[in-house]
């Protein structure tokens, strides 16, 4: 006798009229993720004060509304932000009021339905850059999907609406119970959305294939709490020689050649020297390396922000 486990790839907590025997597609994907709302900026509260002629507020006037950011494309999907805020009333019987909820979801949406994982794959790509840009471990919080087969109902059978319903994937379930972002940890961004514009994020999700040999192994180090230092060096070194490698050679990197092979200190040099930044910012080399000169002008480059530093430049 063997024994098993099963257990579902995904969960749809909501009513699907769709055959069992049918996989399930959906039209979009309403994603809530770790830090969005600082990273964008959005802001869906706005609040007017009110004083009376001592300076003393007397009255308050709150205005909610919601916002879509710019549209830009990944592939085949559609990726948006947009603000998504709540009311709730308070629990204390003793109090009367309203409780509002301020918050920013990453949007997906192909032309066709199309699987859950689809959806997923390019919100990684997401979910991966607010990962580099914070240096902490960014995690999903909660999936909501929409769909024709998805639907509210009259007690007469006439379809009243397509909701959203939330969706449970056991590929970022685990990211739930981790500790959230402190408020020091959401104001070390090294850029945030306004910088990047919707081209930059489409050249980043372009891009994203090419560099993940950097990105990746970078990402999962940075997603895991108190690794030791040992992973640490190991998986930075990996993404580090992975982009050195991409960029390719450099003036005046042979100084940190060994036997006239390229080095780790090799990789670094090119990775800085594509951005800019003079070697003696950073190290104090044991034998001299030639000063780098500002990066010359007939390079090609494609950096993640129109206005804010280069990320990522590609020789």
């Amino acid at each position: 006798m063997s024994l098993g486990k099963l257990a579902p790839r995904e969960t749809l907590l909501g009513r699907c009229e769709a055959p069992l025997g049918d996989p399930l597609v959906v039209s979009e994907v309403h994603s809530r993720i770790d830090g969005l709302r600082e990273w964008t900026q959005m802001k869906s509260i706005e609040f007017t004060p009110e004083t009376d002629e001592q300076g003393l507020a007397n009255g308050l006037t709150v205005n909610v509304r919601s916002l879509e950011g710019e549209t830009w494309e990944q592939g085949d999907a559609s990726v948006q932000f947009r603000s998504d805020w709540r009311t709730s009333r308070p629990d204390d019987i003793g109090e009367t009021g309203l409780n509002i909820a301020d918050g920013t979801v990453l949007v997906t949406k192909f032309t066709t339905p199309r699987p859950f994982m689809d959806h997923l794959a390019e919100q990684r790509k997401v979910v991966n850059l607010l990962t580099l840009v914070s240096g902490q471990p960014v995690h999903f919080r909660q999936h909501k999907v929409s769909a024709e087969s998805i639907v509210d109902r009259s007690a007469g059978g006439t379809i009243l609406s397509h909701p959203r319903v939330q969706l449970i994937s056991a590929d970022t379930v685990r990211g739930y119970s981790q500790p959230m972002l402190s408020k020091d940890d959401l104001n070390r961004f090294l850029a945030h959305l306004p910088e990047v514009g919707a081209a930059g994020m489409m050249r980043w999700a372009g891009q994203h294939d090419r560099w993940k040999r950097y990105i990746l192994p970078a990402v999962g180090v940075l997603r895991r709490k108190g690794a030791y230092a040992e992973d640490v060096i190991i998986s930075m070194s990996m993404s580090i020689e992975a982009a050195g490698q991409i960029i390719g050679e450099r003036d005046g990197e042979e100084a940190t050649h060994n036997r006239e092979r390229p080095t780790t200190a090799t990789y670094v040099y090119r990775c800085l020297n594509v951005l800019g930044v003079k070697w003696g910012m950073w190290l104090r080399p044991m034998s001299p390396l030639p000063e780098l000169s500002p990066r010359p002008t007939t390079t090609s480059s494609i950096s993640i922000g129109e206005n804010s530093q280069n990320l990522m430049s590609l020789t």
